[in-house]
């Protein structure tokens, strides 16, 4: 079966309003802080550097949910995955965040549709799917299959 489940929910679920299903037009422009934190923080994925991670996450993240989108989700990965080089590991990672972003804070305002839902399902699957992918090629995050990072000393450093 090829179809998703967020797919098989909006067969079901039909949404009028594009922009309420999240869906931006090609005029969409980020903000340049967020457009700089986005570039930082998938460098930081792509290096490997916990440290540099969990800053983005633990600080930025907040700071640029506070000042942008408190009642409104952050921008598709449609919408940044031009600005990251189309980053699988990254995107997959922001995903995560997005839809945690929608289901515990945009909720607060209004129900989470049911394609929310399946869509934040399919992004776990995937998810896992990229992790046990890396545990095989030698869990380095690199995909080379060699066990050591492509930051010179594996702390993102180089």
């Amino acid at each position: 079966g090829g179809a998703t489940a967020a797919a098989m929910a909006d067969r079901f679920y039909d949404y009028d309003d594009a922009e309420e299903a999240g869906e931006r037009g090609s005029d969409f422009l980020l903000p340049d802080g967020v457009k700089d934190f986005l570039r930082e923080f998938a460098t930081a994925v792509r290096r490997g550097s916990l440290y540099d991670i969990t800053r983005c996450y633990t600080t930025e993240w907040g700071k640029l949910t506070d000042r942008y989108y408190q009642r409104t989700p952050w921008p598709t990965e449609a919408d940044i995955a031009p600005l990251v080089g189309h980053d699988r590991t990254f995107l997959v990672l922001y995903r995560l965040l997005y839809h945690k972003h929608v289901m515990t804070n945009l909720t607060k305002h209004a129900p989470a549709k049911p394609s929310q839902y399946a869509d934040s399902w399919d992004t776990y699957l995937e998810f896992f799917a990229l992790v046990l992918e890396d545990a095989a090629d030698g869990g380095d995050g690199d995909g080379d299959g060699d066990g050591e990072t492509a930051a010179a000393g594996g702390g993102g450093g180089g």
